[in-house]
């Protein structure tokens, strides 16, 4: 005795969830000093800012400090992404994924 399928809102059968990303590749060489460079440079610029607000009991003048740390943040991920797409590139065993057909395209049944 099977079960029946799950349906969604629209009333059709409930599809899988995507997959998960793939990983991050591990940094290695120059890559990795730069990553630490950076990170620690994002907690640095928080905890000072941390500590610039409880001193000053005003966050508003010491915004820019916790702006300064999610810049660096942001950029290190953006750049972190970057490395490994290249590093994606660079692997000749990289699986090739084909296009995919067009969603809009009509069965040849009738």
């Amino acid at each position: 005795m099977s079960l029946p399928k799950k349906k969604n809102a629209a009333g059709s059968a409930a599809t899988r969830p995507a997959p998960p990303p793939a990983p991050l590749v591990p940094l290695s060489g120059a890559a990795s000093w730069v990553y630490t460079i950076g990170f620690s440079l994002a907690v640095v610029s928080f905890i000072i800012g941390i500590y610039q607000t409880m001193v000053e009991r005003d966050l508003a003048s010491n915004y820019w400090l916790f702006m300064i740390s999610l810049s660096f943040l942001f950029g290190l991920r953006w750049w972190r992404v970057r490395q490994s797409g290249a590093a994606a590139r660079r692997t000749p065993d990289a699986p090739v994924t084909p296009p995919s057909a067009k969603s809009g395209a009509k069965s040849a049944k009738k």
